[in-house]
């Protein structure tokens, strides 16, 4: 197979016919997609060949292709239309600047105040983790344990909801994912008691 496919100048797992397809396991033949076999082999001699759409293949995958509407010097894109003035449709209008300061405050006129670098990237992790991020990881971690070792009946769920809900409540900053995740790993799609 492989002397094959470097005969016809394709890669490994491609199809012979050069349709630029993968060859898959549900395919008639080995060497060649559906769409190639029943264009070169039709079924029978009668009947023309048919062309099928391609398939879309799960190793092909569509790039993103992003654009912004100006560049840095102001010039319009080539793929932002002309809005018949010499200018260009779209327009980056509004600008937010985004700081991160050491007192967590506003900046002050003279950027004195203003993180950069590393510790601007480290302040803005540590703004978007909770301060008992750590704590409820642990006590839903707990929760789970008799769980996963499948030691769980109605009872025993209401008693690890109960027993994670105190220890929760006393969290000053807790995590609110980590508790949701624990009633619907429990519960699934329940409403909770107090609601």
């Amino acid at each position: 197979m492989l002397f094959i496919q470097k005969a016809n100048n394709v890669r490994p797992g491609e199809c012979l016919g050069r349709c630029g397809l993968m060859v898959h396991f549900h395919d008639k033949d080995h060497a060649y997609c559906d769409n190639c076999w029943d264009r070169i082999f039709p079924a029978s001699k009668e009947e023309e060949p048919v062309t099928k759409e391609p398939k879309v293949s799960a190793m092909m995958s569509t790039k993103k292709r992003v654009w912004f509407p100006e560049d840095v010097a102001g010039e319009p894109h080539p793929q932002n239309p002309d809005d018949g003035c010499g200018g260009s449709l779209y327009k980056n209008n509004t600008i937010h600047m985004i700081y991160v300061t050491n007192d967590h405050g506003p900046p002050e006129k003279d950027m004195s105040n203003v993180l950069e670098g590393k510790s601007a990237h480290l302040a803005h992790k540590a703004e978007r983790k909770c301060a008992d991020y750590n704590d409820t990881a642990n006590l839903y971690r707990d929760a789970v344990r008799p769980l996963r070792l499948g030691s769980c009946n109605g009872d025993t769920k209401l008693e690890i909801w109960q027993e994670f809900e105190v220890k929760y409540n006393l969290l000053k900053e807790p995590d609110w994912s980590l508790a949701g995740l624990l009633w619907r790993s429990l519960f699934g799609r329940q409403k909770r008691c107090e609601e």
